[in-house]
């Protein structure tokens, strides 16, 4: 807020000095409309500044007053002051092209300043509200061909030469001002330069102090860098063992398989001859039961045949028998006999015995 009180100061200050500098260069000759209109909007923007802040230096200042100044009025001061500034640039641009512009012409012949004398002259009578140098920076501000050269300080009536000596002081403290904000400016350049290069400096410190940092990180990685060189060749010549070991580890493993299946293949062997020994035990045991089979059998068909023959034999017996009988009973019984005789005789009961046993075998 202090810097906006400072600046509408400047700018109050500023701007009557202006004015009366106008106003005294008004005395000689009248000012162009286009000059006219751009000091009345400065006053109307001045006076608009004026007419709203009317507050003394003493009276207490509060929080809603700051408020506004800062929200309202800084921004109008700003903007006046931009104004301000971009105009003053601009007519002294007009002041100095109209300062150069004839003493570039100058060396022209003295007929063409003759008749550039008269036809200003002529061009004054016409219209006593403009100037040929206002005329001139209308014309340089609107980008138009320039209107012909003014005559020389030599050949000019006296209020041309005081329009002259104004313009060109007005120049001259435009070219000072404009210098004076340029040192301005160059110094500000200066210290920021300056204060970059503390800056630059000081970075280059911190990077040197960083790279020295990264030396000695540098070396002592390359002293671990060697340490792990020296452990990957212990390392290496350790696989190279390892891989030695599993290899013979690997033999081994195959020797103890083989020998594991050798051993399965003895069990199975052993079981095998096992299950032959018991095969061949039964073979013998059946042939043995066989064997005594047989000669039961054999046993059993001598006893049938001795049983036959002992049947045949009594069957022989008791057909002599019957035969004797017949003899003596032949004449009582001859008929019977004879239905005895066509009868089919039946076996006894140890025949059908032996039939059945021999049916069974």
């Amino acid at each position: 807020m202090a810097t906006g009180m400072a600046i509408s100061t400047k700018t109050a200050t500023a701007t009557p000095s202006c004015q009366s500098l106008c106003r005294s260069s008004s005395t000689a000759n009248a000012k162009p409309s286009w000059l006219l209109a751009a000091l009345a909007e400065l006053e109307e923007k001045y006076q608009s500044l004026v007419v709203n802040n009317p507050r003394e230096e003493d009276e207490p200042v509060s929080f809603a007053d700051r408020a506004e100044n800062y929200y309202r009025k800084r921004p109008q001061l700003l903007s006046l002051l931009n104004d301000l500034y971009h105009r003053y640039l601009s007519l002294a641009d007009r002041y100095t092209q109209t300062l150069l512009k004839p003493q570039k012409l100058h060396r022209r012949s003295l007929s063409q300043i003759s008749i550039v004398h008269s036809d200003i002259d002529d061009a004054d009578a016409a219209d006593p509200d403009s100037d040929p140098i206002d005329s001139d920076a209308e014309s340089s501000l609107s980008f138009q061909c320039p209107p012909p050269p003014p005559a020389p300080p030599e050949l000019l009536p006296p209020s041309h030469a005081v329009d002259g000596l104004v313009a060109e002081l007005v120049a001259r403290s435009v070219e000072a001002e404009i210098l004076q904000h340029e040192m301005v400016l160059l110094d500000k350049y200066e210290s920021e330069s300056s204060r970059k290069i503390e800056l630059q400096q000081s970075l280059l410190e911190v990077l040197e102090s960083e790279r020295m940092v990264l030396l000695s990180e540098n070396a002592r990685l390359g002293t671990r860098a060697a340490a792990m060189a020296e452990d990957n060749d212990g390392l290496v010549a350790e696989v190279g063992y390892m891989r030695r070991a599993a290899e013979e580890l690997a033999r081994c493993v195959m020797k103890l398989r083989e020998d594991h299946r050798v051993c399965l293949l003895g069990r199975k062997i052993q079981e095998l001859q096992a299950q032959i020994y018991g095969l061949e035990k039964r073979n013998r045991e059946c042939y043995e039961v066989m064997a005594r089979r047989e000669e039961e059998k054999a046993e059993l068909v001598r006893g049938v045949c001795l049983e036959l023959e002992k049947v045949k034999a009594e069957n022989k017996r008791l057909r002599e028998e019957a035969t004797e009988a017949a003899r003596r009973r032949s004449g009582r019984a001859g008929k019977w006999w004879g239905r005895v005789r066509s009868l089919h005789w039946a076996l006894c009961g140890s025949h059908v015995k032996l039939s059945h046993v021999k049916l069974g075998m």
